[in-house]
């Protein structure tokens, strides 16, 4: 089977090569693992994650690590994007919560789109709204831009027009063209 055969052949030279890098590489190497898991008939997906999750907890009690908000925002973009996993939106913010509590800019900005799209969450306009908040006063353009939209067209905000040129103003000085064509 190969479940068996993966594991027999290839699994001591990843699990080697998962405990040698950071949480990010672990990541990977360990999603390509899960890949080869589910291909197993007898293995449902579910378990598969149960066993990775250990494995990843594994590799951050063996290195000592705990996990960055950047390690954090680019498992969230692995799950969100599908890169060397399914895509699974439900954990992408998951990670994104993770790494936006710790007060990384770039995750506050993409769970505050997850949570205006409904994607993994239950769409809040609100919420996204807070969250590119948050993102933008950190001079996160992106953020700014997003809530200068959200500013324009009442979305979790109550509609102001002047907030929203400030917003636009602010992304544009630092280069966002989409920000300079809303003036």
């Amino acid at each position: 089977r190969l479940f068996f055969k993966f594991f027999s052949q290839d699994y001591p030279s990843r699990y080697k090569e998962a405990f040698s890098g950071d949480i990010a590489q672990a990541s990977a190497v360990l999603s390509r693992i899960e890949y080869y898991l589910v291909e197993d008939e007898a293995l449902d997906k579910g378990r598969a994650r149960q066993m990775i999750e250990g494995c990843m907890e594994a590799v951050r009690y063996y290195k000592g690590i705990s996990e960055t908000a950047e390690e954090l925002f680019a498992l969230g973009k692995r799950y969100y994007d599908g890169t060397d996993t399914e895509k699974d939106y439900a954990r992408a913010v998951e990670y994104f919560q993770k790494a936006a509590d710790q007060g990384l800019a770039k995750a506050q900005n993409n769970l505050g789109f997850c949570y205006q799209k409904g994607t993994g969450v239950i769409q809040d306009f609100e919420k996204a709204a807070q969250w590119y908040k948050k993102a933008a006063d950190q001079g996160y353009p992106d953020a700014q831009y997003n809530l200068g939209l959200c500013y324009e067209n009442g979305t979790g905000v109550i509609q102001d027009f002047e907030k929203a040129a400030q917003w636009y103003k602010k992304a544009a000085e630092q280069g966002d063209a989409y920000a300079g064509d809303m003036l």
